[in-house]
């Protein structure tokens, strides 16, 4: 089935976390007596077991731990906790991000046991996961392999690493110290410089997407063109542990560690402190008008793929695509939508007793986004706005582009640009836009790193 309500980088899945480590389970418990004989290898007795291995596999999803552990055999209900597989799953939406779908399912024969061997696709990589069922259909093991590694890098030929130079740094924002990289232009300075403000999100300092590293093909293309970039990891991936999951907020998890880094480029004696800029994509740049309240005059912002809607909106709408993908939406994704509605009303209502988490994301900091308002926060800001959407975006759609027009509609040095055949990681594609393509090698468009290029320091002759 598709995941109706699964997400992709930016706009949800804050996926806060319990651990940063790798997710532990005991081996296979050692098989019990069974009560009849040996399970055939008939392709009916695999589908079945393959069917009760996706019914565990939803119910870990759903974060119904107590009903999973339920389902457990004799060994299983005596050594494994609701408590561990709760940590079980958070720990690797800490490490990877919001589950997304089932990519690959392989079902083998282990004595009286069927071992149900999964790819699963979470929004920064794939993850390896067994289970195991007995003849009974009940869970019988857990398994979690170590992570794919993401694919090694390759530049695109936008980028002349002959053009600038690495260094490392840390940005720290009082007692969280988070490791970070500056691409610095090999021409003399001072320059321009660029601080990249991650989506939701426990991202790595290159905003790694499965397959796709935007962050670094920015700093590498802008750098390219003499302008130094910073880019660091995330706060929720580097101090998962900072605070209980229903006590971040925005400031936690994105504006301080921004403020912190802004301050840290106004140090840089090769930093012309006045055009220092901030670069938000998605939660980013929903961010980035906060994050100019609080650090004073800016070069300026550029807002990637910034939503303009409520979070709940955003939610609904993005749920209800993924659901029509295939052209139909079944019972079973209806369930999801109508689940999702029934928490999102509840927390316009201000009802948050009566919402549950969505995808990670406690009701309280759900209702802490809901009430922001970016496009007249960026409006109410004396500073330069650029504006890039991509026309392929499912996530940040035109309905954003045109509030952001509105909103912003007759003020000075504001330049707002829709480009076609974008998806929301910026990278160029046709037909419908998919969290599948995600897992497919791409970069950030030439087209963006010449526009954010010539906007921050126009050439020769442009205003």
């Amino acid at each position: 089935m598709k995941r109706a309500i699964a997400s992709t980088v930016g706009i949800v899945g804050l996926a806060l976390a319990v651990s940063r480590a790798q997710a532990q389970v005991s081996p296979l418990p050692q098989a019990e007596p069974a009560t009849t004989g040996p399970s055939t290898s008939q392709p009916s007795d695999e589908q079945r077991a393959l069917e009760q291995a996706r019914g565990l596999l939803r119910l870990l999803v759903a974060g119904e731990f107590e009903r999973f552990v339920q389902q457990g055999d004799t060994v299983m209900k005596q050594n494994f906790t609701v408590e561990q597989a709760r940590r079980i799953w958070t720990q690797l939406e800490a490490r990877h991000g919001t589950y997304q779908a089932e990519e690959q399912a392989k079902v083998s024969e282990v004595g009286p046991y069927r071992e149900v061997r999964f790819i699963l696709r979470f929004e920064h990589g794939r993850q390896p996961f067994r289970i195991v069922v007995n003849h009974q259909g009940l869970l019988s093991g857990l398994w979690v392999d170590p992570a794919e590694l993401p694919p090694e890098y390759q530049p695109p030929d936008y980028v002349d690493q002959k053009a600038f130079r690495e260094e490392k740094v840390t940005v720290s924002a009082g007692q969280y110290r988070l490791s970070g990289t500056v691409s610095v232009p090999a021409a003399g300075g001072p320059f321009a410089a660029i601080v990249l403000v991650h989506g939701s999100g426990p991202h790595d300092e290159d905003e790694t997407v499965g397959a796709c590293r935007p962050f670094r093909d920015l700093a590498w293309g802008l750098a390219s063109r003499g302008i130094l970039v910073l880019r660091y990891e995330k706060r929720t991936r580097a101090h998962p542990l900072a605070k209980p999951a229903d006590e971040w907020t925005l400031a936690d998890e994105t504006i301080d560690d921004a403020v912190a880094a802004v301050e840290l480029l106004r140090k840089r004696p090769d930093v012309a402190a006045e055009r220092v800029f901030v670069a938000g994509h998605s939660l980013g740049g929903v961010a980035a008008p906060y994050i100019a309240q609080r650090v004073g005059k800016l070069g300026g912002l550029i807002l990637l793929c910034a939503s303009a809607r409520s979070i709940l909106d955003l939610l609904e709408s993005q749920t209800e695509y993924l659901a029509r993908l295939d052209g139909k939406i079944s019972d079973e994704e209806q369930l999801v939508i109508d689940r999702l509605k029934k928490t999102t009303t509840a927390i316009r209502a201000g009802r948050l007793e009566e919402a549950e988490p969505v995808l990670g994301m406690p009701p309280r900091y759900l209702a802490e986004l809901h009430q922001l308002d970016p496009v007249s926060a960026s409006a109410k800001l004396d500073l330069p706005i650029l504006l890039v959407h991509g026309g392929r975006d499912y996530q940040v759609t035109q309905a954003d582009f045109e509030r952001w027009q509105q909103g912003l509609a007759g003020r000075p040095k504001v330049t707002l640009r829709r480009l076609e055949g974008l998806n929301h990681l910026l990278v160029a594609g046709v037909g419908p836009s998919t969290p599948q393509e995600y897992q497919q090698a791409g970069h950030v468009d030439r087209q963006v790193i010449e526009l954010i290029a010539d906007w921050v320091q126009p050439p020769a002759g442009k205003p």
